[in-house]
């Protein structure tokens, strides 16, 4: 997608006299209505935002492809069609859509689909006579917003208003794993533990002295031939962990820039200041097919969106298809090669992916946050413009 200013049509756009004063903001209609980055409908996109937001107005101006021709500034780079708010005296206000209650690491409620063919109905009482709309795969995940008792058939209403039974959902609430912040002058001696009840030794080929659970932290002072010493003088086996490595920037980072490295071979993602390291995790990427290999390379992050629903439905040739609605903290840095939440699994530091980088909610959320551009409440998606580039994220083997 393109990240232009659309300066071209925004010469064109004449400035219209300002509004009363005590209009502070405009009202978003439908949700995802979309913003662009010029008063133009043909600039490049700078985001959508959900329905009941107030957007602060900074002035109206006069452009094409709108109703009314009408168009709101309502942040830097950012303007909505005027027939797609309302004028409003109340000051602005946006609601995060990826608010998580206490407790619990997804800000949505999720179940998996437990049967092939599980029946959708378009209404409760459709269910009573079976009249289906379609059926979903095994393994589907959807997210959901409700439920409802008719006799004794208990259903649950999807994000699309439809309904599923619940005795062919099983719910998930995502691993509670997360990385680690590292400290100033702190040294990148992180590892994590891969294996189930991995043996801790008191030498190579020693006395085991104990089991450490799969995602325990440690910190690894040395490492011989197949052996990582702990700082504490204990020794695991070199297999059984993945470790964080320092990495120089890439060519063209400034000395406080934010950007992303993440190792395929360790599975392991650190994210950087400049050459300092601030935070380090273990991830899952693509699994080793060719199908679905994650991209190596240097990219930048081309849109961020709160959700977005993952698919391969379209594709006729595959005996199984994946689908899951809502995905959190989505960060795209390749086409649909991006960063984001996986709450269908546990296996973090194993490939596990169709080609994205998978993060616990915990990371998912953390890493949303620190790069750019930050996404706005009340917006579903931001995308960068030539002033304000996104995260650059490198991925090597």
């Amino acid at each position: 997608m393109s990240t232009g200013s659309g300066t071209a049509a925004r010469a064109q756009a004449q400035l219209m006299p300002p509004l009363h004063e005590a209009m502070q903001s405009v009202r978003v209609l439908r949700d995802e209505t979309l913003l662009y980055q010029a008063p133009d409908h043909e600039s490049p996109r700078r985001g959508s935002v959900s329905r009941g937001t107030r957007l602060r107005i900074l002035k109206r101006v006069a452009g094409p492809g709108c109703d009314n021709d009408v168009w709101y500034q309502v942040g830097p780079h950012a303007f909505v069609c005027g027939a797609r708010v309302r004028l409003s005296h109340l000051a602005p206000v946006g609601k995060s859509l990826l608010r998580v209650r206490k407790g619990r690491v997804l800000p949505h409620t999720y179940a998996f689909v437990q049967q092939d063919e599980t029946p959708v109905y378009s209404h409760p009482n459709e269910a009573l006579v079976d009249n289906y709309l379609s059926t979903f795969e095994k393994g589907f995940g959807l997210l959901i917003t409700g439920g409802e008792q008719i006799d004794d058939l208990h259903l649950l209403r999807t994000r699309d208003n439809q309904w599923v039974a619940r005795d062919a959902m099983g719910f998930v609430g995502g691993s509670r794993f997360a990385g680690t912040a590292i400290d100033v002058n702190a040294p990148l001696d992180l590892a994590w533990v891969i294996a189930h009840r991995a043996r801790l030794y008191d030498a190579p080929d020693g006395k085991v002295l104990e089991r450490l659970k799969r995602h325990s932290l440690v910190h690894v002072r040395q490492v011989q031939e197949d052996w990582a010493e702990l700082s504490d003088g204990r020794w695991l086996r070199l297999k059984r962990i993945r470790r964080a490595s320092l990495s120089a920037p890439p060519a063209g980072i400034g000395a406080q820039e934010r950007w992303i490295d993440v190792s395929i071979s360790e599975q392991v993602l650190v994210a950087y200041e400049g050459t300092r390291p601030v935070y380090a995790t273990l991830v899952s990427t693509g699994k080793r097919k060719r199908d679905y290999r994650t991209p190596v390379g240097e990219h930048r992050i081309w849109g961020k969106l709160a959700y977005s629903d993952m698919s391969d439905r379209d594709d006729d040739s595959l005996e199984k298809h994946y689908y899951i609605q809502g995905v959190p903290w989505v960060q795209y840095f390749q086409e649909s090669f991006g960063l984001h939440a996986a709450f269908w699994h546990h296996g973090f530091g194993q490939p596990r992916s169709h080609g994205c980088v998978n993060l616990s909610p915990r990371d998912a959320a953390y890493l949303f946050d620190f790069t750019q551009p930050v996404l706005p409440d009340g917006w579903h998606a931001i995308f960068p413009t030539s002033e304000e580039k996104g995260t650059l994220i490198r991925i090597r083997e």
